[in-house]
Parts: C-alpha cells; structure tokens; sequence
C-alpha cells in the first residue's frame, strides 16, 4: 500500500501536469516565445561564456596539468577541507568552471568508488559556484557593461564558497585516500575534451530552454500576480526573482535589465543557481544514493553571506563611477537570428555526444 505522502505527492504531480498541459494548449504563443527566449540566451551568453571553459577544464581534468595544480594546494585540501592531497585540482576546477563542473568531478568520484556518499555531500556544498566566465564575462560585461562589478560578483561567490567549505570541514578527520587521475596526451585529449563540453554543454542549454518555457506558464498561472499583492516590492525585483528561482540567466538578465533593482539581488540569484542549475547537479548524481540537502542548504547560506560581501564593494567600486559617467546597458539578446544559431549550435553538440559515444562502443 502507498502511504499518505506518496498518495499526496502523486496527486501533486498530477495537478502539475494537468496545469502544465492546459497551458501548453492555451499559451502555446507565450511558451513559444519564451523558448526562443531560452535560445537565444543559449547562443548570446551561455555558449559564448561556458563552452570554451568547460572544454579548458575537460584538458585540465585529463592531462598531468591536473597534479600540478594539486601540488600547490595541498595544504589547504588536506589540512582545511580535509580531503585527499590530490582532490585539489578538483575544487580548484569547481571553484573556476562553473557550476556543473563541480557536480561531474564530484559525481564520477562516487561511481568510481574514490569517495563515500557523505564526503561526495560535503564536498558539493563547497564544489558548486558560478565561474568568471559567466560572472565576468556574461554578467559583468554583456550584461552589466561594468566588467568590474563581474569581478565583484565572482570573488564574493568564490569567497563564500571558501568559507562554507571550511565551516563544514571544521570537525571532520583528514581523509588520506589516493586518486588516480587518467591522463590523456595529444590529440586525444583535446577530442574528449571538446567532446564532454559538448555534452555538457548540452545539458546546460536544455535546462535553460526548458524553464525559459516554463515561466510564461508560471507568469500566466497568476504566481507573479499573488507575489505582488503580499510582498512590498517593485515589479522588476520580483519579476527577476521569480525569474532567478527558476533559471540564473534569465534572472540575470531581469535583475541587469529591471529599474532599481538591488545589486544584493543578483548576488544572490546567481548564489542560488536556480532550479535548473539544481536538476543539473542532480542529473549528476542519478544512481548515486547521494543527498543534495545539504547541498541545497549551503546555497541558502550562501546567498546572505556573498551579498553581504558584493553590495559594499560594489557600492565602492561602481556606483561611484556610474555617476560620473552614463553608460548605455546593452541588451544582453542578439538579434532573431540568435534562434536558429543556436538551435545549429545545440544540434552540433548533439551530433558530436552522439558520435563519439557510438565510437567508444565499438
């Protein structure tokens, strides 16, 4: 027999998709417009941003650059975070490649039996956090047009990364366990390199598109409309967070684009990740057995701690300058035939996942 929360849940999934699918039927323009939203977000900012960094941390993660850029890091891996000597080109990876990288570096030390759950569980509340380049570049510099306050952006996330991972760390014994890390040279591992970037890229720019599909539906469905009424905010700023909770991109780009939106907001909207960034870790870990609670609380923390840190500097840094200058905000979207790159681009990728797979299979 199912139990009362099973039953419950079921129902709740089933009131979903009934939703879901009446408004598939009767906003079919608004969901279509926001899909080719998700592209053209996809083929202006993510691809540009992401695929060339990911595909630095697949050569990274394959070659013996790896155990030099342990090397240095020892000390704080083994006596502050209290891993393997070796799991420092890991972090240093998770801190700098963005958000799924982490999550896969994590994840096939599971599979590979290098680690146990509950390390795998610490070690994401501390091996997840937005890149330069998507700060930096994306952020800061398409978005904004102030590569400084990307800067900003990317140094509070990272240090509240940092702090995280230590505070959880704190009473845990050093680990000791030795990694083998599979070296690749040549040719070959800029193959597989570009080839995991593809895949992983993929994966990024369906979550984006799906959830730029969903928020019509959320918008329509009157979710915004009650937000307004009992919260005492700006429409910009709620629209951004509604926005941000379900993809970051999105939610940059309404948090960049919105009148009088706080600084503190953005921070913490790429603190969180959004729900797509949150099922793309969890597509990491299918089969796993492992928790993303605690993963999921370390992104709550972490949203306080790095604006706390990102709204003074930028106060110093940028809205000093701002007044003496009147910068032109730059529309982060290409034009419309952002839809059709991108959609060449993701087939590209798709093209390439697939036939690398079908050649390691013979």
């Amino acid at each position: 027999m199912h139990s009362r929360k099973t039953v419950a849940s079921d129902y709740i999934m089933a009131a979903v998709m009934l939703f879901a699918a009446v408004g598939l039927l009767t906003r079919s323009g608004e969901v279509s417009k926001g899909i080719e939203s998700g592209l053209e977000v996809c083929a202006g900012i993510l691809i540009p941003a992401l695929f060339p960094f990911m595909v630095l941390s697949g050569l990274l993660s394959l070659t013996s650059a790896a155990h030099v850029l342990s090397a240095p890091l020892k000390f704080v891996t083994a006596k502050v975070l209290k891993l393997p000597d070796a799991f420092g080109a890991v972090v240093l990876l998770s801190l700098v490649g963005g958000y799924p990288v982490g999550a896969k570096s994590v994840s096939q030390l599971v599979r590979n039996g290098k680690i146990s759950k509950e390390t795998a569980q610490r070690m994401m509340c501390f091996c997840m956090n937005p890149g330069p380049s998507f700060l930096i570049t994306a952020v800061g510099v398409k978005m904004l047009n102030d590569r400084t306050a990307g800067i900003i952006l990317f140094l509070t996330q990272t240090a509240a990364t940092i702090l995280i991972g230590v505070f959880v760390s704190l009473r845990k014994k050093p680990e000791h366990t030795s990694i083998e890390l599979r070296e690749i040279r040549g040719a070959e591992a800029f193959v597989e390199a570009v080839s995991g970037a593809s895949s992983a890229m993929l994966c990024v720019c369906a979550f984006a598109v799906i959830f730029s599909g969903i928020l019509p539906l959320v918008e329509s469905g009157g979710a915004i409309f009650l937000i307004r009424s009992v919260l005492p905010f700006k429409e910009s700023v709620i629209n951004a967070a509604v926005s941000g909770f379900f993809e970051v991109t999105s939610g940059c780009v309404g948090a960049t684009s919105g009148e009088n939106v706080p600084f503190g907001l953005l921070s913490a909207i790429v603190s969180f990740g959004g729900l797509s960034v949150l099922f793309q870790v969890m597509s990491c870990f299918r089969g796993t057995g492992v928790s993303l609670r605690p993963l999921i609380i370390s992104r709550v923390l972490h949203m306080p701690l790095a604006a706390a840190m990102a709204v003074p500097l930028y106060r110093i840094f940028c809205e000093s300058k701002a007044v003496f200058s009147q910068p032109v905000k730059p529309i982060p979207f290409t034009d419309t035939r952002s839809f059709f790159i991108a959609a060449a681009l993701l087939c590209m990728c798709a093209i390439l996942t697939v036939s690398m797979r079908e050649r390691e299979n013979h």
